[in-house]
């Protein structure tokens, strides 16, 4: 559970420094809502369909096969928080030159 909600702190704390004060809560929600549609909408539908489709092709345990599965998800996200947490102060800096 936690991997689940790890990424909500860095990610809003980010776009919360590095976005103008005047339209933090529009652009916060602009982030909420494709994370919504893609988790809650395409997520949940896939994975059903997912766990069906194993169902009907006779896997003992499809539930535990397809969450082992999403876990590749998550391990492929951890490099991509490394990278934007690692070019951070440099973007923040060039963001700043700018303005």
């Amino acid at each position: 559970m936690l991997q689940i909600g790890a990424f909500f702190g860095p990610t809003f704390a980010t776009i919360q420094d590095l976005v103008p004060r005047a339209v933090t809560s529009t652009i916060i929600a602009f982030a909420i809502m494709p994370i919504n549609i893609v988790g809650m909408g395409l997520g949940i539908t896939l994975t059903g369909i997912a766990i069906d489709a194993l169902i009907e092709r006779g896997f003992e345990q499809p539930r535990t096969l397809v969450l082992a599965t999403l876990q590749v998800f998550f391990f492929i996200s951890m490099p991509c928080f490394l990278y934007a947490g690692l070019r951070y102060q440099q973007d923040r800096e060039a963001l700043c030159k700018d303005h």
